[in-house]
């Protein structure tokens, strides 16, 4: 305890403050490099920092607009990030430069309350970057002669955490409108990782955004998108579920996509592959729960892999083993979802559960009047019926102005009772009715109090065998559930009618999950999601509702 006493004593006498057990620089636009970094001596520029800043450092900006780039020097280490950051209530504009922040070769920094605006190339990019941390920063507007893909983010890197950011336009109109042939997708992604395993991305807000392609590319492994509000004037919302590994595209895996809002993207122009679609995903083992899909111009999710080899493309991965449950679709154009079988014969589509979630008011704008009013279309080629290893079960279905087509199987559309009766293994347990949104004109899609999606959900998985005072959990699937990953908290789930617990690990391979404390319960017992990863209560009854949000 002395020896830290005394450091703190001589680093007030030096005039430097102390930050975790490291230093505080000041930077200031009415300061001298020649000064020593005190508050009472600030630097002029943040280069300067950066040169000097070591692991447990924080660096302090103070108002104003920096033409440099912020370029550490070295990285920080475990416990101890290099921290840049403004300072309290400032305005910190890094503008007119290059690249905002240099993060290649560089770990555990972070990035907070910074403004990014006007930067040519990238806001914050890097190769090799790992335990990046960028929060409370705002990001707009790219020089009008950008052609860059990446707005932030790393390739090749790990542990990227982006969260409550804000961010507004991303390249020049004229190229998301396409007046320039061979460069409509030149604005690229806001948020960027290729690839970048363990990145969380959380409570950013895209409201009023425009980007020439999606504002999310996350490609990677272990990948958590959560509590979100997305828009996309320009293009199309995410694209996520692939990486490149020795020059190919593999497959993406492990994703949570948590609570998100996706609405209003826009197909702005016609060479805009995929505009206006929500959600654009191609993943493996993946979660995609309790997420709103509303007033996407084309679709809210296009789920399957796309790429023409014939026009050049690359084939992206298939889909594979994903869990799509308690979702809202509404409003989207031309239907709610597709299911899409890859154009080449060694991918496939298979193994995915689409549960519990609501299709409703979507396909009032199709391609084909004979499409008029699809909620769910499944465009696979490996079935006779339609649905191949695929599953469709306890969601909720209606059509525009109570139309009833509400799924199409390739080119042809169904009626409630046809579908019903095609194949109860994979389609069943469907209900066909209004419902009862609270006000999803104003965006309240919560449900109304005589909804029949209230406590009308099937349950997610069972036990197989029974267990006395356990942690041991095996389960029929237990791909519905996730432990974190690492990067946030594990899910609660109920067993039956025992007390809710929490989960510890899980071996998907095996289908066993490992509990936080023991339980005791039966054979066949039901399971289900109780508190997902941000602690919200999803259970509320006996049996899930249907939809991402609860009754009113």
């Amino acid at each position: 305890m002395s020896h830290v006493m005394t450091a703190a004593v001589l680093c007030a006498l030096a005039g430097l403050s102390m930050a975790c057990d490291g230093r505080t620089y000041f930077v200031s636009a009415h300061g001298a490099d020649g000064n020593i970094g005190t508050a009472d001596a600030p630097f002029r520029t943040i280069a300067r920092a950066c040169a000097l800043a070591a692991p447990g450092d924080t660096v302090v900006i103070r108002d104003g607009d920096y033409r440099e780039t912020i370029r550490p020097a070295r990285s920080g280490e475990a416990g101890r990030p290099i921290t840049f950051e403004g300072h309290e209530g400032a305005e910190v504009r890094i503008t007119e430069v290059d690249t905002g922040g240099d993060i290649t070769d560089r770990s555990w920094l972070t990035f907070r309350r910074l403004s990014f605006v006007d930067c040519e190339r990238h806001w914050i990019w890097g190769t090799n970057a790992h335990h990046i941390t960028v929060e409370e920063c705002s990001f707009d507007n790219s020089t009008e002669d950008t052609n860059r893909w990446e707005g932030v983010g790393c390739a090749d890197g790990s542990y990227l955490t982006i969260r409550r950011c804000r961010f507004g336009q991303w390249g020049s109109a004229a190229r998301a409108n396409g007046t320039k042939p061979g460069e409509v997708h030149g604005a690229g992604d806001m948020i960027r990782g290729w690839p970048c395993d363990y990145t969380l991305i959380e409570e950013n807000d895209f409201r009023g955004a425009r980007s020439g392609h999606s504002v999310i590319a996350a490609h990677g492994h272990y990948i958590v998108i959560r509590n979100n509000v997305i828009q996309n004037l320009w293009q199309k919302g995410l694209d996520i579920g692939e990486r490149m590994f020795r020059g190919k595209h593999v497959p993406g895996s492990h994703y949570l996509f948590e609570n998100n809002r996706v609405s209003n993207t826009r197909l702005n122009y016609p060479e805009a592959a995929n505009g206006g679609v929500g959600l654009q995903v191609y993943s493996y083992d993946s979660i995609y729960r309790y997420n709103t899909f509303a007033s996407n111009e084309v679709l809210g999710v296009e789920a399957g892999p796309w790429g023409d080899p014939d026009k050049g493309h690359d084939i992206t991965p298939g889909l594979d083993n994903n869990r799509f449950y308690n979702n809202t679709f509404w409003g989207h154009g031309r239907g709610g979802m597709v299911l899409l079988s890859p154009p080449v014969r060694d991918k496939d589509t298979s193994r995915n559960a689409i549960v519990n979630s609501i299709f409703a008011g979507n396909g009032a704008s199709p391609k084909k009047p004979e499409e008029m009013g699809v909620q769910l279309r499944m465009r696979l080629r490996n079935t006779a019926d339609g649905y191949g290893d695929n599953w469709v079960l306890g969601n909720c279905f209606s059509g525009p102005d109570g139309n009833s087509h509400a799924v199409a199987i390739g080119d042809v559309c169904h009626d409630p009772a046809w579908c019903d009766a095609s194949d109860p293994e994979h389609f069943g347990g469907n209900i066909w009715a209004d419902p009862r949104l609270a006000d999803p004109a104003r965006e309240d899609f919560s449900l109304a109090s005589d909804s029949p999606c209230a406590g009308a959900g099937r349950d997610l998985t069972q036990t197989i065998g029974p267990g006395d005072a356990s942690r041991d959990l095996r389960l029929r699937d237990a791909a519905y559930l996730c432990d974190g990953y690492g990067l946030v908290s594990a899910d609660w789930i109920r067993i039956g009618e025992t007390e809710p617990v929490q989960i510890q690990a899980i071996d998907y391979r095996l289908n066993v999950v490992t509990l936080v404390s023991p339980r005791t319960w039966r054979h066949g017992d039901p399971v289900n999601l109780y508190r997902d990863s941000s602690g919200n209560v999803v259970l509320r009854g006996a049996y899930p509702d249907i939809g991402a949000a609860p009754p009113r």
